[in-house]
């Protein structure tokens, strides 16, 4: 994949999960747990281990893909507080969404 595509298709990605939730939300992709599932995996230390690694997993995924490196400076327990924190607040939601939002902060964040 030529880079312009790799950075053409991340950005469609999280715009698409970003401004068409119900687009996000017709496809379903394995692994993603619901904000339900984040709170409540406290209760199991391998559904705590399997939610975080696909957090970390998708992030590094669209750094990679993007060529963006958004996780440069930041760490484990940041990452996990900020998607405690969207969770706690936005229940009824998906990971991935939240995952996405998490994304454009972190993009934000990115020496030009």
């Amino acid at each position: 994949m030529t880079h312009m595509f790799r950075r053409w298709l991340g950005v469609l990605a999280i715009a698409t999960a970003v401004n068409c939730p119900d687009v996000a939300h017709a496809t379903t992709a394995m692994g993603v747990p619901s904000c339900g599932q984040w709170i409540a995996r406290k209760n199991s230390v391998s559904d705590k281990a399997t939610s975080e690694s696909w957090l970390l997993g998708y992030l590094s995924g669209l750094a990679t893909g993007t060529r963006v490196d958004i996780l440069r400076d930041t760490d484990y327990d940041s990452l996990i507080a900020w998607m405690d924190n969207y969770c706690n607040t936005h229940p009824l939601e998906r990971v991935s969404g939240g995952a996405a939002q998490l994304y454009i902060e972190l993009q934000g964040r990115v020496p030009k």
